[in-house]
């Protein structure tokens, strides 16, 4: 039996394959154009993610280092307040230690003034009874010496003048002629120096407290 033969596909004439052929080349250019609009596309969105990355990290970056700066600030801040309170502080208490001192000086200096018056005070009296009592013995002195030399002796002295002698007639001779015409002759003594009596100290005349005077003790 024959064996029919498989069918044989149609061609085309030569005219629409170079039809087909056109058509090919004209669909070339614009795939192309669509595969470079889509990788400029995802190289456009490529880089805007980059971008908004870098841009995010520049914010945290900023951030961060605005948080450390007031960080700093504020530390600085406390640190001025320790030193200022501290200097307050020490120069308070400078303040005090000296008029504490000078608190103390004007009292030392006050109970100094107390205690010279006070001396004062006390020796006063005493000062003016030992001037009393000078001017008394001189006023006694001078009256013994007065009365002393209206006598014709000396004063403070037990001897009589040996340097005038009355004879038996009463007439006044001096030593030499009565040792002259008078048998028993008579030696002068060695002449004597007068001294003033030493005064007597405060302490030897005991004063009177009147009412007057006020109690010193």
């Amino acid at each position: 039996p024959h064996t029919p033969s498989p069918p044989h596909a149609p061609r085309l004439p030569a005219a629409d394959s170079s039809f087909h052929h056109q058509i090919m080349q004209n669909q070339s250019p614009r795939k192309n154009h669509i595969a470079e609009r889509a990788k400029q596309t995802l190289e456009n969105s490529f880089l805007m993610q980059l971008k908004k990355q870098q841009q995010l990290q520049q914010e945290i970056l900023l951030q961060h280092f605005q948080q450390q700066r007031q960080q700093l600030a504020e530390q600085h801040e406390q640190q001025l307040r320790h030193h200022l309170k501290k200097a307050m502080e020490e120069a308070a208490l400078r303040e005090a230690r000296e008029a504490r001192e000078a608190r103390e000086a004007r009292e030392r200096h006050e109970r100094d003034r107390v205690e010279l018056l006070r001396k004062k005070d006390k020796h006063e009296p005493s000062a003016n009874a030992s001037t009393q009592v000078k001017q008394k013995l001189q006023e006694f002195l001078k009256k013994k010496q007065a009365a002393a030399n209206a006598n014709g002796t000396v004063p403070g002295s037990p001897y009589r003048n040996w340097g005038i002698v009355k004879s038996s007639s009463g007439e006044s001779i001096t030593s030499t002629t009565s040792a002259a015409t008078h048998p028993y002759r008579l030696a002068a003594p060695l002449p004597l120096t007068v001294h003033a009596p030493p005064t007597p100290s405060p302490a030897y005349y005991p004063l009177r407290k009147t009412a007057s005077e006020p109690n010193m003790l």
